[in-house]
């Protein structure tokens, strides 16, 4: 009988800590991919946007750069465990330093490469042709 019982209290415990939201932990064996995509986001008159999130997912854990003072971005072979991206999604988060600019999201085709950079079955290595982004400025209190 103590021994179910601390079994029991021992599965719970295990439970608990592998149904928290805290962390996305990746496990021996999980699937993932490899990317590689590079673009520019500019204003709808051609000018560079620097201080634009750019992240391939809404989630908050993954992968995510900003545009430098060039409007430049790359995402150069950054690892994602959470499936394939195919999205990017472009937010202002430097305020008004260099105007206001709608959020964005973008559809993006990645294409497998011939090559895996491990050779095992749970990786891929994805590409995507280079990305030109144009963000238009935002309204007070709107976003695209």
């Amino acid at each position: 009988m103590k021994n179910k019982l601390i079994l029991m209290i021992l599965s719970l415990l295990g439970l608990a800590t592998a149904c928290s939201e805290e962390e996305n932990l990746c496990e021996y064996g999980t699937p993932y991919v490899t990317f590689s995509v590079k673009g520019k986001v500019t204003d709808t008159d051609g000018a560079p946007v620097p201080g634009i999130r750019v992240a391939v997912s809404e989630d908050a854990c993954a992968p995510a750069t900003t545009t430098g003072a060039d409007g430049a971005f790359a995402f150069d072979k950054t690892p994602f465990s959470m499936g394939h991206p195919d999205k990017l999604i472009f937010t202002d988060i430097d305020g008004a330093a260099n105007g206001e600019f709608s959020s964005k999201t973008l559809d993006v085709a990645f294409e497998r490469s011939n090559s895996k950079p491990d050779g095992n079955w749970h990786s891929g290595y994805y590409t995507a042709p280079d990305v030109e982004v144009r963000l238009t400025r935002a309204e007070k209190g709107q976003e695209e």
